[in-house]
């Protein structure tokens, strides 16, 4: 799972290099008894290393309104890899909101709030019956500030919410995520 959610979900690699060496694998297994090692040997070459995954996650943008679970997916594992505990009954907030307002716009930046929306750094967890709909990141700090979820109190360390911020915190959340999803046969 950790090969396919780099290599796929996270870096958008060709799956034709994959399904060959994956084919090719398979394959040799079927034909003789292959050690562990010689069977990650083998799928190494589909293996994203750290700084492109580092790379590929700090830029990622996902549209919530479809991928709304595979977010919830990435960042409850980012989560409970945090704090280590799995999060429950949760629903995601953009903290720049999906349809903001002119404040918000004018506040962000007219010209970067489309680009900014669904970005993976502009998403936080809540509890299912939480939302902060429009408010200002002020009023959207406080609540994140007083979270038991580690993703929103690193948004709450920021005294404002801006491109450059998003962007900061979405490299953090690319630290993160490089850890959750590494196969230490590959470090």
């Amino acid at each position: 799972m950790y090969l396919a959610l780099r290599y796929n979900v996270i870096c958008n690699l060709a799956t034709n290099d994959q399904e060959r060496i994956y084919n090719n694998t398979a394959n040799q297994l079927m034909q003789e008894d292959l050690s562990l090692q010689r069977v990650m040997g083998m799928l190494r070459p589909i293996y994203p290393h750290d700084a492109e995954m580092r790379q590929r996650f700090g830029d990622k943008s996902m549209p919530s309104r479809r991928s709304s679970k595979k977010i919830m997916f990435l960042l409850r594992a980012i989560e409970t890899h945090l704090s280590g505990q799995a999060p429950q009954n949760l629903t995601l907030e953009h903290v720049l909101p999906y349809n903001p307002g002119d404040d918000w716009q004018a506040y962000f930046g007219r010209e970067t709030y489309e680009n900014a929306i669904d970005r993976l750094g502009n998403m936080a967890l809540l509890l299912g019956h939480q939302n902060m709909g429009r408010e200002v990141f002020e009023q959207k700090r406080e609540k994140l500030q007083a979270s038991e979820y580690h993703i929103n109190r690193h948004i709450a360390e920021y005294s404002e919410w801006n491109m450059d911020c998003l962007e900061e915190h979405q490299k953090w959340l690319a630290k993160q995520a490089t850890a959750v999803w590494k196969i230490s046969e590959y470090a």
